[in-house]
């Protein structure tokens, strides 16, 4: 079994629990969107693994994908300018090279992973090429089932992201709620933890900020990264058919044409780092500061 790419990434075990997923409606008035960041309380019954980092340009060739990042090209940076249809490869051949069952169906699939797009400096979706696929990708019916490598719903994510905390970002909260990225000013929750406008102006190498709690490095800043959650402007709780109760293992909205995104890049001004934050692009659009992170759900039958 060649595990090699396996053994280039780091895991973090992220423990089962409850949180408050959301902000409350006052909170960051022109950041936040006053849908998908409704509160809702979330108890997430299994424990899953996370990459320790976003995917690097080093790990993503290493599965044997041409780079698409933008220059300079620079292996411990995040890998960008992939689509949740790219990264859904990417975690399907996490799966095979450790003996797992894959997560995603990718026979409709047409081009190349990666591939497709002339201008890396910008976004592109319809270009002819590009790794496109149709219907409903996913193997099983729960996410949380697969036994192999996926993307995290967007409960995991954010669950992992705060860490047991319940402020704006996991070193407390933002001073600005000023929503525009020509408006950057210093935040100082952020220094220590994230790369976003008033600390950089390119993507940084990973882990060199300060991790969270459960050692998860580069949650807020430097790329945005991929969920798998549809992003249709609807509530997480009113996505399951569940308006105002609590929810366990919720994954939301199946079926949509945008796939969500979750919290703010680099050259985002820091209210978009807040860990509720939300964008949405379509699911096989590439943008060149899109990137992302797997999650495998332990299995309680598993001996390691």
């Amino acid at each position: 079994m060649d595990s090699d790419l396996l053994e280039m990434m780091s895991w973090v075990s992220v423990p089962e629990g409850s949180f408050v997923y959301g902000s409350p409606p006052d909170s960051l008035s022109k950041c936040r969107d006053k849908y998908t960041a409704n509160q809702v309380q979330v108890t997430l019954t299994r424990s899953f693994r996370m990459a320790e980092t976003e995917v690097t340009q080093a790990q993503w060739k290493a599965a044997g994908y041409p780079n698409p990042s933008p220059e300079p090209e620079c292996d411990d940076c995040p890998v960008m300018f992939v689509s949740f249809y790219d990264a859904a490869a990417f975690c399907n051949e996490l799966s095979k090279r450790g003996g797992l069952a894959e997560c995603y169906d990718l026979s409709t699939c047409v081009g190349e992973i990666g591939e497709g797009c002339p201008d890396p400096e910008n976004a592109c979706f319809d270009e002819p090429g590009i790794f496109n696929c149709t219907g409903n990708i996913h193997r099983y019916g729960s996410y949380y089932d697969c036994p192999g490598y996926r993307l995290p719903t967007t409960a995991e994510w954010e669950y992992a992201a705060r860490a047991g905390t319940p402020t704006q970002t996991y070193n407390g909260d933002l001073l600005s709620t000023e929503g525009w990225d020509g408006y950057c000013r210093l935040e100082p929750v952020l220094e220590p933890i994230a790369w976003y406008c008033n600390n950089t102006k390119t993507v940084q190498q990973v882990k060199q900020k300060q991790p969270n709690a459960f050692g998860l490095y580069d949650m807020l800043g430097n790329a945005w990264e991929i969920i798998d959650y549809v992003n249709n402007a609807t509530a997480l709780d009113v996505g399951e058919g569940k308006p105002g109760e609590a929810l366990v293992d919720p994954i939301g909205v199946r079926e949509g044409d945008e796939v969500d995104v979750r919290r703010g890049h680099y050259q985002n001004t820091g209210c978009y780092l807040a860990a509720d934050q939300h964008f949405s692009a379509y699911p096989r659009k590439r943008h060149p500061k899109i990137g992302f992170r797997p999650v495998r759900t332990v299995l309680v039958d598993e001996s390691k």
